[in-house]
């Protein structure tokens, strides 16, 4: 899979739902020491829900794995997801770290990964081809982006914005 962006990958009215519902003071939100990787020394801070994962869902699971679905059918109409691994949502705050956040890959097994932007924000996705950035992007409501999940990539935290929210989805196709 190469690297692949689509913009309103579902329709307005839902964007605007999905928003709504991970601004809201009813999400919660956990508080996570080092967000891009375990065991590294990662100094940057952000918070986190985990949707969906080890045998487990939230009650935002129905709400966000359809958002897989329809961006997976317009990636490629007719593929199937074959497994879920993970699907966790991520925000950071204006001006939280000035520290790049770390590169990554989610998991250490084959996979993919797909990127949904709950807000228009600054604070990239940076995309890594070993220690060299390939390509930024931005944060824009609606827009999923696609990749495999051998992929080095970091976030990085607004510095214009509120805040940056994304959902991580990890599955196999």
């Amino acid at each position: 899979m190469k690297l692949t962006i689509i913009d309103n990958v579902i329709s307005l009215g839902y964007q605007n739902l999905v928003e709504e519902s991970f601004n809201s003071t009813n999400f919660d939100w956990y508080y996570q020491a080092a967000i891009s990787a375990e065991g590294r020394d990662d100094v940057n801070t952000g918070f986190s829900h985990r949707i969906f994962g080890d045998n487990a869902a939230s009650p935002y699971y129905q709400f966000t794995y359809p958002i897989l679905l329809e961006a997976i059918n317009k990636y490629k109409k007719g593929t199937i997801i074959k497994q879920l691994y993970r699907i966790r949502g991520a925000m950071f705050v204006k001006n939280q770290t000035s520290q790049p956040h770390l590169p990554h890959i989610d998991h250490q097994f084959e996979h993919y990964t797909m990127l949904y932007y709950v807000n228009d924000s600054d604070g990239p996705t940076k995309i890594f081809s070993g220690e060299k950035i390939i390509k930024e992007i931005d944060p824009k409501k609606g827009r999923a982006v696609f990749f495999s999940g051998d992929t080095y990539h970091a976030s990085s935290s607004p510095k214009k914005h509120p805040n940056r929210v994304v959902i991580n989805y990890n599955f196999m196709i």
